[in-house]
């Protein structure tokens, strides 16, 4: 029979794969390294670096989309996944990962398994007289009452949560800076909903993006050489660091990128 390899197949060091194979994982996590590895290891390559497509990873692993950016964040702070702007790469050194147990990691207690019990009448432990035993067809009754039935929640609208979480932060940036700079900027343009994502994905929060927009509109507002760069594309680019960390009384003599 064809070994399937005709088809294409994914080259990855044996290391690589021990070091996967010997951590505790969740299958959710194992299913998303797996994709990482398949879509972006390639041939000859040091890093496994692929789109970060969430709709794509949900019909590739069956991930439930609801679960594709929770699962991309546990191993993110792992150190196994590296998310960038709109690409996540598999990290191969395994010394620099970092893993905490999760919440779903925890050790569950054992159910005690039903059995078949073996009773003497009027409870007395002759081997003479007759034994009342459970039939195989009563068994099953007795494991389902052990199970603990799980409804899922499913996502409101159709969306899942952090896609709504999501969505309100950023409409809540935007709406600060078209104030604060009495601009009209939309939320909903990609381009500006990339460099919000990847900024939060970074460690920033609301409060930080609200400080560098007064910042900047302190030092550009009215200039009409920086008033142009009064944008999400200036403001949310990887200079944002260098931007929080200016005074508001400190005038800046720099051009936005420091040119």
């Amino acid at each position: 029979m064809p070994n399937g390899l005709t088809k294409g197949y994914t080259q990855i060091g044996h290391e690589v794969m021990e070091n996967v194979t010997r951590e505790d994982f969740t299958k959710r996590e194992y299913k998303m390294i797996l994709w990482t590895l398949r879509n972006g290891y390639g041939f000859k390559k040091e890093q496994s670096e692929c789109d970060l497509d969430a709709k794509q990873i949900a019909e590739d692993t069956g991930i439930d989309r609801s679960h594709v950016w929770k699962t991309l964040h546990q191993l993110n702070s792992k150190k196994v996944l590296m998310l960038g702007e709109d690409k996540v790469r598999f990290n191969r050194h395994a010394d620099q990962w970092t893993m905490a147990k999760t919440a779903t990691n925890k050790v569950r207690p054992k159910q005690p398994q039903p059995m078949a019990k073996i009773a003497t009448d009027c409870g007395q432990n002759s081997h003479k007289g007759t034994h009342n035993i459970l039939t195989d067809s009563e068994l099953p009754a007795l494991k389902e009452k052990g199970k603990k039935k799980e409804t899922p929640i499913p996502p409101s609208n159709g969306e899942n949560e952090s896609t709504i979480a999501f969505t309100q932060i950023s409409e809540q940036i935007i709406a600060f800076l078209n104030k604060t700079i009495d601009k009209s900027f939309k939320p909903s343009r990609k381009g500006t909903q990339r460099l919000i994502r990847a900024r939060l994905n970074e460690g920033f929060t609301v409060e930080d993006f609200e400080k560098v927009i007064t910042v900047k509109a302190k030092h550009w507002k009215g200039d009409r050489k920086m008033d142009g760069y009064l944008r999400p594309e200036t403001l949310f680019s990887n200079k944002f660091e260098g931007y929080l960390q200016e005074s508001i009384n400190s005038k800046s003599d720099q051009q936005p990128y420091g040119f």
